[in-house]
């Protein structure tokens, strides 16, 4: 792991939201060894850089447990060639990456004189932070419909250092996240879908999510949310709000909403409080 990811990992706050890379899988093997290596940079164009952060949502769906070949407090992790998504009780953190081509300065059919191993990339990135303030203390983070696929990584010499058959999950979820209210992540059609189930009990207006690295957040005419960086824009679908009974699904409205003290939450209308209330963040289940 290079010295700027390991930095990165190091600043997730011990005390540490929900946001979210076209990512290069981390190799999920069956009993398979794989050497875990630096990825092979891909080049990503300045014209495609607005595109660079919309690329969350194309993710391998599975999260892997962290058994501690990344740092804590990480519980879970997506992780490729353009960033990495992880997962702590406090916080969900972003961490995305734009690569771009080194200039070549070589005349067309020219060689090098000497290899050059570190492929000819530089990157740029930015880290969102999604803390989920006002967490419960008794929230329980856990990876849901475990998968038969395992990480192996085996990183340096030292057997000692190499970690096996570490556990990947088809979702994960924030248990009691507040009194009632459970956040859910999951795949759909090849999407990260975040997923909060409100129990009768529960209360929409403790839920509560500060975004910090991004440069401005706002709401669009679609009801969207936007969270602008300097490598593109962050769109949040439009809450789908909905309550189900048997086969029956009846739709509740639901919006953001941005409170004064910048935190975003969502104004919920009326709903039957004798059933669990959906609110999806998928653009529609």
């Amino acid at each position: 792991m290079s010295v700027h990811r390991r930095a990165i990992l190091q600043s997730i706050p011990i005390i540490g939201i929900l946001a979210c890379v076209c990512l290069a899988v981390l190799t999920l093997s069956c009993g398979k060894k794989e050497q875990v290596q630096e990825e092979e940079a891909a080049v990503a164009p300045e014209a495609q850089q607005a595109q660079v952060v919309q690329a969350y949502g194309k993710l391998p769906l599975s999260f892997t447990e962290n058994a501690g070949q990344v740092a804590q407090p990480v519980r879970f992790y997506l992780r490729g060639s353009r960033g990495t998504v992880y997962f702590t009780p406090e916080e969900v953190v972003y961490d995305v990456v734009e690569q771009t081509a080194r200039p070549d300065h070589r005349h067309p059919g020219e060689e090098p004189e000497t290899a050059e191993p570190d492929t000819a990339v530089r990157r740029r990135g930015v880290v969102v932070r999604m803390k989920l303030e006002g967490a419960s203390a008794d929230l329980a983070l856990k990876g849901v419909d475990q998968l038969q696929g395992k990480v192996n990584i085996f990183r340096g010499k030292d057997p000692d250092q190499w970690k096996t058959n570490i556990r990947t999950f088809g979702s994960i979820v924030y248990q009691d996240l507040y009194p009632g209210i459970d956040l859910t992540y999951h795949g759909q059609e090849g999407r990260l879908a975040p997923r909060l189930t409100v129990q009768p009990r529960g209360r929409v207006d403790e839920i509560a999510f500060r975004y910090e690295g991004a440069d401005s957040i706002f709401v669009d005419g679609q009801g969207q949310l936007r969270i602008v960086t300097t490598l593109g824009t962050i769109t949040e679908p439009a809450p789908n709000c909905y309550q189900e009974k048997g086969e029956e699904r009846t739709a509740v409205r639901g919006r953001y909403r941005l409170r004064e003290d910048g935190l975003v939450g969502f104004e919920i209308g009326k709903w039957s409080k004798d059933r669990p209330l959906i609110i999806s963040l998928a653009g529609g289940e």
